[in-house]
């Protein structure tokens, strides 16, 4: 894609809307995403800081709100910023970084550009098998000594699903299992003993200082894994995100 029809693209599919989402969240619950941020920031520097590591890549960068960025500048000799998208502030912050690398990448693989691109062929509403399409190869993160999957992995199908349901006529089930695929891929492709994953897996609704749900966010076993982290995200605590509840998310971090 050119930079106009990409610009279209996130703009369509929702990942602008859904970035900056993330960042009128977090300054309306700034207080309660402390020790989420707190917890994050330690895990990974703890994967890293006993490590001979000189480059270091970041799978969904975004704001970096919960990446220790000074830890990292003081440990690594390149860090590449990979996100579908990245905000602004933080392209210009870093657009002559000595060190630092910004990359626009589809984390999916090129699946949402797939997606985007059937349904400008396909009339709105059409039956559609998600069976027919095939899941790439990403080889793009081998080459770097240490990689961080950001609080992405849950993230990677949630923009996918909505727009899916949008536009095709797909069955729940043939919808759930795509994103177990989109999920799986991507923990395929991280590279082995040297990668760090951070994601919440499942979210958990409150109703008057109760829990009153819960529903799974991750399909694929994260507990097969090393060096196992778990703690709560207190996501939106003001009844926004979804209307009538607070919402906490259950984090895992690990070693792969």
């Amino acid at each position: 894609m050119n930079n106009l029809s990409y610009k279209k693209f996130l703009r369509k599919m929702g990942y602008i809307n859904d970035q900056q989402g993330i960042f009128t969240r977090y300054s309306e619950n700034r207080g309660f995403w402390d020790l989420h941020i707190k917890n994050t920031k330690e895990y990974i520097i703890n994967s890293f800081k006993n490590k001979n590591v000189k480059s270091a890549a970041i799978l969904g960068s975004g704001w970096l709100l919960d990446l220790p960025i000074k830890e990292m500048l003081n440990k690594f000799n390149e860090i590449y910023l990979f996100d579908i998208c990245h905000p602004i502030p933080i392209q210009k912050k870093f657009k002559n970084h000595p060190i630092i690398k910004i990359i626009n990448f589809d984390l999916t693989g090129g699946i949402a550009e797939k997606i985007f691109e059937l349904s400008k062929s396909i009339k709105k509403g059409s039956q559609f098998s998600l069976n027919d399409i095939n899941f790439p190869e990403i080889k793009e993160f081998t080459k770097y000594d240490f990689v961080v999957s950001l609080n992405v992995i849950n993230q990677l199908n949630i923009i996918i699903e909505d727009y899916i349901k949008k536009y095709f006529l797909c069955n729940d089930e043939e919808i759930k299992e795509f994103a177990k695929n989109i999920q799986s891929n991507h923990l395929k492709y991280l590279p082995d003993n040297k990668s760090c994953v951070i994601t919440d897996f499942e979210e958990i609704y409150i109703k008057n200082n109760n829990e009153y749900k819960r529903e799974n966010l991750v399909y694929i076993p994260l507990d097969c894994y090393h060096s196992i982290k778990r703690w709560q995200w207190h996501f939106d605590m003001n009844n926004n995100y979804r209307k009538g509840y607070n919402t906490i998310f259950e984090v895992i971090a690990f070693e792969k």
